[in-house]
């Protein structure tokens, strides 16, 4: 099998649920799942709370992993590795715009009425990425 990063980029821009590790100054990294946007050749971004694990982690070591996977009909998956770009405050139209990604519906106006109540504190994180893995089964 041969790598395609193009159809890595193209299966990492669909909306999964990615499992993004970040190293830890000790124990294993923190490793925890999350939502995230991508367009193929562009950067990723996420959305977490400033004092977070994670966050902690990647604003000291720079640098994460991002895995997102599928197990139907057949196993494909990508693993990238992301470079942090940037940060800011995570703004109301950025929960929404990821919201959207994930959510329709009632769901989707049910989750922004409880983000608009509680989810404060978050930072929008951007990250640059600079290795692909790539696998596809359903070949």
């Amino acid at each position: 099998m041969s790598f395609d990063e193009s159809a890595a980029q193209r299966f990492f821009a669909e909306p999964h649920v990615g499992v993004f590790a970040v190293e830890v100054r000790s124990g294993p990294p923190a490793a925890v799942p999350i939502w995230y946007s991508y367009t193929p050749g562009g950067e990723v971004w996420i959305n977490t709370p400033e004092s977070s694990r994670k966050a902690r982690a990647l604003r000291r070591t720079g640098h994460a992993t991002m895995v997102v996977d599928t197990v139907s009909p057949m196993l494909r998956y990508v693993s990238v590795d992301l470079e942090l770009v940037s940060s800011r405050p995570t703004t109301f139209d950025d929960q929404e715009e990821m919201a959207a990604r994930y959510l329709s519906g009632d769901a989707l106006a049910q989750f922004l009425e409880f983000s608009r109540a509680h989810l404060h504190g978050e930072v929008r994180y951007t990250l640059r990425p600079t290795r692909w893995r790539y696998a596809d089964m359903t070949m």
